[in-house]
This record gives structure tokens, C-alpha cells and sequence, in this order.
């Protein structure tokens, strides 16, 4: 090593511009003074190329090295020997799709404030293999890489994400054991070998998978039917971390979103490195078409203004992308099964758009982010929070979230604002969970538990916010069944607090699923009602559409010192005349059938009128009306 470095300062004393090569084994340093390919001795001082696993290198200023070869067959790869740890680009270091290449690093890549690093250009973007396999793939056994400078990282893959929502009228589409998923329009930009996130819209607290493609005809993806974990993609895989799913499983996909996650440059972690991700200390730097794999720190870490675009971050801990990164943007990207935060961790002044994020933890979106703005993005499957997760003074708007736990939106957020989103299927509520000094303008929520927009906030403002257009004096708000055994399952013991006038849908299908939280059984559908204060009965109304061969029944199921107020009505009317049925043992329950005539029109909109009013002597107990599936039923509380 002493004789290295007396050598550099011989090659500035004679003003050669040249790369240098160390090599563990030859331990030799070729001479030349031009640019050219990595794999080219004539680029290296002594003629010969770096080769062996652990050589380590240098680009020296005002030299382009284009990188061409593939050293994945290293045990460990560059920049790692018993002496001396990394690589150093102090030049400009080029990949391209003229060379597919695989670098493997096992230390840093450290550059000078003016040193480069370019993959594809604006011009010519990398783009995938003729196998639909990634071109460029980056592999950090150890280390990462800091490059200082402002604007000399630039990585442009082809910006080809794709993601849409499932056919819904094929009545076969993505149930369990299919491997078909049909879309409206024609699926454009998937192939065979993509990797696709299909989410799980129904099953409240159950995450979607990730599939592999076998093929793609027209408005149909054919799923590849083997499972497996760490299964390759390729000659080489690049998924460190996560699981194929094969066939379509545990239920029925309804409404499901599918997105591409294959990118044609790959950056990733084998093994992930705990607090380490791959580019730290950047300025104003760009990423499009990346793919961030298995990183144990977000893998662009404590950056100003950079610009994230069509990426995917898959498997990373603290944030998909970012990290205690300020300024920037980051748009069209895919956040999947990362940890606190799919997209952004703990970062500030950052915008987010047109991003989605699939099965992460603290937030689908956003974790402890700080002045920031998220607009026209989708949480799918999320934990604590479909968007947002213990942020401050955000601004969310136009994003949907589907299928979350914690708020489909936010969740232990402080002073943000919400307006224009919808939440569909959440638990405990489906826009804001435990948030405080918020607002929320103009937000849906659909088929939420504990809530349809607020649940267990204070200080917040609530504007404009509903599901459907109801009647003024249907005080609490609506929730609609919609019958018929080829929809998915229903979340349906819904707790129906009185103080809470908010809006919700279930599906009234034959499904069971503990997990869901469901209180379905073949051929039935209960709605539970928990009562909690007896100054605050809990009324609903139940519409019911019976076959007209049949005169159908509806039973009602009361414990715990509960009562049940009965009386029917026509076209929405409120009844006159009530029937008390009640339950003065306790515990147990005691079941009361009620009998709905047939005579009104099948399709009528309000054949006729169950009204139920349900209360409670000791603010404890539990109502429940089972309606049979075969039925179009809704039900206003």
C-alpha cells in the first residue's frame, strides 16, 4: 500500500489523468491514461483490469469509465480486502444499455464533490433485457455510496409503471385458486416475468401479495402458480426478502389494485445491513425507473432536493426511498412492504405524488414527515395509517386509502390537512385515527369499522364529509348491503356507536374469515350492534327485497339486558306502530324471528321497511340481525 500511494503522487507529477487499480492478487498498477470500458486492461494503469473478488479501485478526475461487466460469481465482490476497504470514483463512472451489467460492492463507493455517476440518460433510458429481466443491477453486500456533489448522480430507467384496479363484472376474476386477473382496459407495459403487488381490498387486517407473471393477453395477467420465497427472477434474483405468492389465495380478490414492481435497474441488499442504505449525504440528484431492494435504512439517506420518479422501494426499513431527506419530490413510485413509512421517513418540505403504497408498516405513504404535501396517493393494505403515520403539519389531499389498519388515511398525525379522500375499508374509521388539531374537508368513507371519518381524535375540524346523500332525519348515518354470493366477504359485526353519524358498506356474501372480523355464516349475514350508552339508542332501518316464492324471516339475536324496538313501514317511512322484543337474561342469547310479507316488487327500491331500534339497559350489551344472503337487503342506522 505505501507503494500505491508513492505511485499517484509520480502520476500527478507527470499530470497523467488515468483510472487506478489495486489488485489483491497481482497487486500491480497498470498504466494508462485514457477512458474507456471497466473491463478493458488499456483503461487501467499496467494493462490489467480489475478481475478478483475483492479488488478495489479508482477513477481518477477528468477520466469516464463505462461499465461493463458482471461480477456477481464474487464471494464478495469490490472494495473489500484485509488492508483496505472501498472503491473511489473521483471521475465519472457510466452504466448503459449498450453494456448489462452487475456490479457487486462489498465497501463504499466514495466520490469528490466533483465526481459523477450516470446509468442511462434522459435520452436513453435503461430499459429492461430481452427476457423482460433488469439490465443494470446494483448490489451492496457492505457500504454505500457518498458522492457529495450536487447533481452528479443520475439514474434513468425506463419510466414504466402500471397499476390498475380488477375487472369486477367477470364474476370469476381473481378468486382463490385462479391465476387470471382481467382489467377494463388492455394491460400495457406488463410481461412475462414482472413482479405485480395484487392487493386484498376485502379482509380488513390482511395484506395483498406479490406475484410473478407468466404471460399477458390482452386485458388479462396470467399469474405464474408457483409459489416460493426468494424465488429467481431470471439468471439472477434480485428479491432478497420477499415471497412469491402463487394462485390466488385465502379469499377472493373484488376490487383489488394491481401494480408493477419490476424495474429495469435494481439497487439492493442481499442481506439486509441494519441503518444502512446506499446514498447518503446527495444534492439535487435523480432516480427514475430504480427499483430499491432490501435496504436497512431508507435507501436515499439524509439528501436535499432529489427527484424520485416511477421508482419502487420494496422490503426497506425507515422508508421505501427517503430518509431524514429534505426538499425534493417524488412521484408516480411504489412503496411495498417497507417498514415505517412505504415512501417517506422522517423527512421535511418533500412532495409526494401519484405514489402508492402496498402492505407497509406506519404509514402506507409518509412516516414522521414534517411539512409536506401527499396528493393523489393509494394505501393499500397498510398498517397504522393508508398514508400517513405521526406526521406534522401535512398537507393530504385527493388520496385514497383501501384496506388499512389505523386510520385509511392518517394516523397519530398532528396538525394536518386532509381534504378531498376517500377510505375504503378501513379499521377504526377511514380517514383519521388518533389525530389532533386536524382538519378534514370533503372526505369519504366506505365499509369503515369505528368510524366512517374520526376515530379517537381531538381538536380536529370535520367539514363536508359523507358517503351518501340520506335523509336529514336518518341521523346516524347509512350502511348498505349489497347482496349476493359472488362478492367478496364482508367485514360485518360493525360497531355502531350512536355519537358517530358516519356512513358505511359491507358486502353481504357466504365467506367466513375470523380474520375479517366478520360475524358471517353459510347463508347468513348479522350485523352486531354494541351498544354503549342507554341515552343513545342506536335505530336502524332494514330494507328488505324477498324473492317472491318465498316469505323471508329476519331473526333477531339479543344478550346482556337488550331490547329490540320492531315495527315495518313502506317506501322509507318511519313506522307507527313498534314491537318490543327483549332479553332479560344474561348472559346468553335469546333469538326472535321476525316475518317480512311478500308482496312488493323484487327491484323495488324500498320494497319494505324493517325499522329496528336497538337499546340497552346496562350499556353493555349486544343486538344482532341475521338477514338470509338470498336477499337485496341495506340498512340504514
Amino acid at each position: 500500500m505505501k507503494y500505491f500511494f508513492l505511485l499517484e503522487l509520480l502520476m500527478f507529477s507527470l499530470g497523467v489523468d488515468a483510472a487506478m487499480f489495486v489488485s489483491t492478487n497481482a497487486g500491480g498498477f497498470p498504466d494508462s491514461a485514457s477512458s474507456g470500458l471497466f473491463s478493458a486492461g488499456t483503461s487501467w494503469i499496467g494493462g490489467v483490469a480489475p478481475s478478483a473478488d475483492g479488488d478495489f479501485w479508482t477513477i481518477k478526475g477528468s477520466v469516464t469509465i463505462i461499465y461493463d461487466v458482471d461480477n456477481s460469481a464474487q464471494t464478495s465482490g469490490w472494495g473489500g480486502n484485509t488492508t483496505s476497504t472501498g472503491c473511489t470514483n473521483n471521475g465519472t463512472l457510466v452504466m448503459s444499455n449498450a453494456y448489462p451489467c452487475y456490479m457487486k460492492m462489498n465497501g463504499s463507493l466514495y466520490g469528490s464533490n466533483t465526481a459523477s455517476w450516470f446509468v442511462g440518460s434522459a435520452a436513453a433510458p435503461i430499459t429492461n433485457s430481452t427476457t423482460n429481466t433488469e439490465t443494470c443491477i446494483i448490489e451492496f453486500k457492505a457500504g454505500s455510496c457518498a458522492m457529495p456533489g450536487t447533481n452528479t448522480i443520475q439514474f434513468y430507467g425506463t419510466t414504466n409503471m402500471w397499476s390498475d384496479y380488477l375487472y369486477n363484472a367477470t364474476a370469476s376474476n381473481a378468486n382463490i385458486g385462479s391465476t387470471n386477473l382481467f382489467f377494463t382496459n388492455t394491460v400495457v407495459g406488463v410481461a412475462s416475468n414482472d413482479v405485480i403487488y395484487l392487493s386484498n381490498p376485502a379482509i380488513r387486517a390482511l395484506g395483498g401479495n406479490t406475484h410473478i407473471v407468466y404471460g399477458v393477453w390482452s386485458n388479462c395477467i396470467v399469474l405464474n402458480a408457483t409459489a416460493g420465497t426468494n424465488q429467481p427472477i431470471g439468471l439472477t434474483n434480485t428479491w432478497s426478502g420477499e415471497s412469491f405468492a402463487g394462485v390466488v389465495s385465502v379469499n377472493n380478490r373484488t376490487n383489488a389494485m394491481v401494480c408493477k414492481l419490476t424495474r429495469p435497474i435494481v439497487i439492493y441488499q442481499r442481506t439486509k445491513i441494519t441503518s444502512t442504505g446506499v446514498f447518503t449525504v446527495c444534492k439535487t440528484n435523480t432516480f427514475i425507473g430504480v427499483r430499491f431492494s432490501n435496504f436497512g435504512q431508507g435507501p436515499i439517506y439524509n439528501c436535499t432536493g432529489i427527484t424520485i420518479t416511477s421508482c419502487v422501494g420494496n422490503n426497506n426499513s425507515s422508508g421505501g426511498f427517503a430518509s431524514t431527506c429534505t426538499g425534493g419530490t417524488i412521484t408516480s413510485c411504489v412503496g411495498n412492504n417497507n417498514s415505517s413509512g412505504g415512501i417517506a421517513n422522517n423527512c421535511s418540505g418533500i412532495t409526494i405524488t401519484s405514489c402508492i403504497g402496498n402492505n407497509n408498516s406506519s404509514g402506507g405513504i409518509a412516516y414522521n414527515c414534517f411539512g409536506s404535501t401527499i396528493t393523489s396517493c393509494v394505501g393499500n393494505n397498510n398498517s397504522s395509517g393508508g398514508i400517513a403515520y405521526n406526521c406534522t403539519g401535512i398537507t393530504i389531499t385527493s388520496c385514497v386509502g383501501n384496506n388499512n389498519s389505523s386510520g385509511g388515511i392518517a394516523s397519530t398525525c398532528s396538525g394536518i390537512t386532509i381534504t378531498s379522500c376517500v377510505g375504503n375499508n378501513n379499521s377504526s374509521c377511514g380517514i383519521a385515527y388518533s389525530c389532533f388539531g386536524s382538519t378534514i374537508t370533503s372526505c369519504v368513507g366506505n365499509n369503515n369499522s369505528s368510524g366512517g371519518i374520526a376515530n379517537n381524535c381531538s381538536g380536529i375540524t370535520i367539514t363536508s364529509c359523507t358517503n351518501n346523500a340520506i335523509p336529514a332525519y336518518y341521523r346516524n348515518g347509512m350502511l348498505t348491503i349489497f347482496g349476493g354470493n359472488d362478492l367478496s366477504i364482508s367485514p360485518s359485526i360493525l360497531s355502531a356507536y350512536s355519537f358517530r353519524p358516519l356512513d358505511t358498506t359491507c358486502i353481504n356474501s357466504t365467506n367466513f374469515s375470523s380474520v375479517g372480523g366478520t360475524a358471517l355464516i353459510e347463508g347468513t349475514n348479522s350485523i352486531q350492534y354494541y351498544v354503549t350508552n342507554v341515552n343513545n339508542p342506536i335505530p336502524a332501518f332494514v330494507f328488505v327485497s324477498p324473492k317472491r316464492s318465498i316469505s323471508p324471516t329476519v331473526w333477531l339475536w339479543l344478550t346482556n339486558n337488550i331490547s329490540f324496538q320492531v315495527g315495518y313501514a313502506a317506501t322509507g317511512a318511519y313506522p307507527t306502530t313498534l314491537t318490543t322484543y327483549s332479553n332479560s337474561v344474561a348472559p346468553g342469547w335469546t333469538n326472535f324471528s321476525v316475518a317480512i310479507p311478500n308482496g312488493l316488487t323484487l327491484q323495488a327500491t324500498y320494497p319494505q321497511t324493517l325499522w329496528v331500534i336497538c337499546t340497552s339497559q346496562n350499556q353493555n350489551g349486544l343486538a344482532r340481525i341475521t338477514i338470509p344472503t338470498e336477499y337485496q337487503t341495506s340498512i340504514m342506522k
